[in-house]
């Protein structure tokens, strides 16, 4: 319910079948010869049913997935506490069953090109009621399922011109690796109000397996920004800085809890309605 917890899974793990598996040898409590295989994934946090996340502070770097539910049908549920969940390799959260999302604040990143933020398993969904979220994303599917309440809104940033798909829409700011990472992104009201702004880690033109926040070989694609400011304000400008000047405010992880002055000249600008 409280605490922080701080964890790093790096290396490539291994298998625990015959063929890629890792040995053990002991003698049991009668003496005997003894031999297990062991399987060791580089995932940060894993359960073979759900994980609850309810409060705390919790930050996760991983070169696989940063949290993993294995089991189909298993689920993630976050309903608050604080959660930086950053794979250079795998998913940010990776559900094989539903992932819920009824409060807290969230920055997943998953920059490899074929992975996902907030991936939930086939034929189930991401079901946000709540919640503060910055979930970047390699891959081009922001995996946010339109089962949402008036409580929180989404907008989905993209580099095409076309809506993303589920809960939000896309924008077209140019490239999607150019155009995200390395970026801060600021959406306001029509009376110019800040509602919600996000410092973007750059991605390295490293390996993939090298781990720690800006690595990866890829970038990202998609930006879903989720915020319960967005309710109630219709048409909002949403800018995108490249190194603008942020006073004061409050943030997590590049996510701002409490809104700052913002000031420099936007690289970009559009005009967007949260869904």
């Amino acid at each position: 319910y409280g605490g922080t917890i701080s964890i790093t899974a790096a290396g490539t793990g291994y298998s625990g079948d015959n063929t890629n598996g890792k040995t053990y040898y002991f003698y049991d409590a009668n003496g005997v010869s003894c031999h297990e295989n062991f399987k060791c994934a580089a995932e940060g946090i894993e359960s073979n049913s759900s994980i609850n996340i309810s409060g705390g502070t919790i930050s996760v770097t991983a070169t696989d997935d940063a949290l993993n539910t294995s089991l189909t049908g298993g689920s993630i549920n976050v309903s608050g506490g604080c959660l930086y969940a950053y794979s250079s390799g795998g998913d940010g959260l990776d559900s094989n069953g539903n992932i819920y999302v009824s409060g807290g604040t969230i920055v997943a990143l998953a920059p490899t090109g074929s992975e996902d933020a907030l991936d939930c398993g086939d034929n189930y969904s991401t079901t946000v009621t709540g919640g503060l979220i910055a979930a970047a994303s390699g891959s081009s599917n922001a995996k946010l399922s339109s089962s949402k309440t008036s409580a929180v809104l989404a907008v989905n940033y993209t580099g095409s011109s076309s809506g993303s798909g589920g809960m939000g829409m896309g924008n077209s700011f140019g490239s999607s690796s150019s155009s995200i990472a390395g970026k801060t992104f600021v959406i306001t009201n029509s009376s110019g109000t800040n509602l919600y702004t996000f410092v973007c880690p750059s991605v390295s033109s490293g390996s993939s397996s090298s781990g720690g926040m800006g690595g990866g070989s890829s970038g990202y694609s998609i930006l879903a920004m989720v915020s319960p400011n967005f309710v109630g304000q219709g048409s909002c400008t949403l800018s995108a800085y490249s190194s603008p000047t942020l006073s004061g405010g409050s943030s997590f992880n590049g996510l701002y809890t409490e809104m700052p002055a913002v000031s420099g000249t936007a690289s970009s600008t559009s005009t967007v309605t949260p869904q």
